[in-house]
C-alpha cells in the first residue's frame, strides 16, 4: 500500500494545496470598471450637451443679428425717403415701395423697394435709378435676409400731414420671435 499513497493536491503549481487559480474577475474589480466606465460617459455626455447648446445660442445670435441688419436697413431707407413726383408710394402687406436717396445717388431718390421672395423665404430688397431703361429694370438687388417666414408692414397714418407710422415685422423659419420697429416717417418733404 505504500504505492497507493495519495499526492496532495497542487492547484496552482507552487506546492501550495490551499491556494487556487483564479479564474475571472473579482466584484470589487468590475465595480470598479463600471464607475470608471460610467463617469467617464457622464463627461463625455455633458460636454456634448454643452456644444450643443453652444451652437443653438450662436445660431440664435446670429439670426436675431441678421434682422437686426435687416431692420436697420428698412429703417434707414425709409428714414431717407421722400415723396417724389415719378415715384409712387406702394405698400402691401408684404412688401414696400417708395423714394428714397441712397448713398450711390444724393442728388435724384431711387425707387427702393422691399418684399418676401416666397419661393426661397428671402428677403429682397431692389434699388431702381431714375431715368429708368425698362420698368423691370432693377439696378441693385441685395439679399438681406435668408429663412425668414414672414415680413409684413403695417401702416397707421397716410395723412400728408401728419408723419406715417409703419410697423416692420419679421419672422424667422426657425424662431417663433417675431421681431417688431415701429418708425415715424416724416412726409413733408418733397423732391421735384
Amino acid at each position: 500500500m505504500e504505492g497507493l499513497q495519495r499526492k496532495p493536491f497542487v492547484a496552482n503549481g507552487t506546492g501550495d494545496p490551499m491556494r487556487k487559480r483564479q479564474a475571472g474577475f473579482t466584484l470589487i474589480e468590475v465595480l470598479v470598471v463600471v464607475a470608471l466606465a460610467s463617469v467617464t460617459f457622464l463627461a463625455v455626455t455633458a460636454s456634448l450637451i454643452q456644444g450643443i447648446k453652444i451652437f443653438d445660442r450662436l445660431d440664435r445670435v446670429d439670426g436675431e443679428q441678421e434682422i437686426a441688419f435687416l431692420l436697420e436697413r428698412i429703417t434707414t431707407d425709409l428714414r431717407n425717403s421722400a415723396s417724389y413726383s415719378q415715384v409712387a408710394r406702394v405698400s402691401s402687406p408684404d412688401s414696400i415701395s417708395f423714394a428714397s436717396f441712397s448713398s450711390r445717388n444724393k442728388e435724384v431718390p431711387s425707387e427702393v423697394s422691399y418684399f418676401l421672395d416666397a419661393k426661397t423665404n428671402r428677403v429682397v430688397r431692389t434699388e431702381r435709378d431714375f431715368p429708368y431703361k425698362d420698368k423691370g429694370d432693377v439696378d441693385k438687388l441685395e439679399i438681406l435676409g435668408n429663412q425668414i417666414r414672414s415680413l409684413t408692414f403695417e401702416f397707421s397714418s397716410e395723412d400728408s400731414n401728419v408723419p406715417v407710422r409703419i410697423t416692420v415685422s419679421v419672422e424667422k423659419m426657425a424662431s417663433p420671435t417675431v421681431f417688431k420697429k415701429q418708425l415715424l416717417i416724416p412726409t413733408g418733404y418733397v423732391a421735384s
